[in-house]
């Protein structure tokens, strides 16, 4: 959105963000590489087309406030491989220990 209106970002801030405007206006089809969300308990989550990664949290395994709802907090990091697993089934982070390291990284940059 800067880059549409002309504003400056401030140095150490939005460290998320890209510019995407040449998209946003049919002039390339480049994509976004991944996706940043904040939990309630501001825990990271990083998405890729093919892979959600959840950083480690100490938040409450259910919602205090809802009925037997989850909230994907858990005390070590969790991936799943959301092409083959939508509903977020089965944490493969033993199986892809360098994927793992690699989208920490990608999250510790962010930060």
């Amino acid at each position: 959105m800067s880059s549409l209106t002309g504003t400056s970002i401030p140095a150490g801030q939005a460290t998320d963000s890209r510019n995407y405007l040449s998209t946003w206006l049919g002039q390339k089809q480049k994509s976004c590489p991944y996706v940043v969300c904040m939990a309630a308990n501001r825990s990271l989550t990083l998405r890729t087309p093919e892979w959600k990664y959840i950083s480690s949290s100490d938040g409450p395994p259910i919602v205090p406030w809802g009925t037997d709802i989850e909230t994907g907090y858990r005390v070590s990091p969790q991936l799943y491989d959301i092409r083959h697993d939508v509903g977020e089934r089965n944490d493969v982070s033993t199986s892809h220990p360098r994927l793992m390291k690699k989208l920490e990284a990608i999250l510790n940059h962010l930060k």
